[in-house]
């Protein structure tokens, strides 16, 4: 189910125009990656013709909240780390505006193809480092309400 969400926000990203799949070449939008398992890639720090040169992001799935006993239709509180990683700290904070407008305070929405019962920001836009090389690394967490059928959709 994890999985299944962040597929669904990188779809909503790219409907939106904020982002695109890796492996389109010639955008000038950033990469959406899904859970890269050597951890968020920075801009130039692949050799990839298909990387942004400034910024790329990667969404993770951040765990979440139990839901109570009998509602286990509930997917409650699932988070989404979002990992933006830049050349450019303000385009970083443009970008995590957009997604705060995309992500934050909704109800009863499709996301993707996901029925999304709620979402909200859970953490505003954290910078976690800074590397002359590779620039900024920021964090900002969304948090999902979903029914577990909406996953079976």
């Amino acid at each position: 189910m994890p999985l299944r969400l962040l597929e669904c926000m990188q779809a909503e990203m790219i409907t939106q125009g904020v982002g695109r799949k890796p492996a389109t070449a010639g955008s000038t939008l950033p990469p959406v990656w899904l859970a890269p398992r050597q951890g968020a890639v920075g801009p130039g720090q692949e050799r990839d013709p298909y990387m942004h040169p400034t910024m790329v992001v990667s969404l993770y799935a951040g765990g979440g909240f139990p839901t109570a006993p009998f509602e286990g239709f509930w997917d409650a509180g699932r988070i989404v780390d979002v990992r933006i990683r830049s050349l450019d700290a303000a385009a970083a904070d443009d970008l995590a505006l957009e997604l705060h407008q995309i992500f934050g305070d909704r109800q009863n929405w499709d996301m993707g193809g996901l029925h999304v019962e709620e979402t909200q920001r859970y953490m505003p836009l954290q910078l976690i480092s800074t590397d002359r090389d590779l620039g900024w690394d920021f964090l900002i967490r969304f948090m999902f309400w979903c029914r577990m059928a909406s996953y079976l959709a």
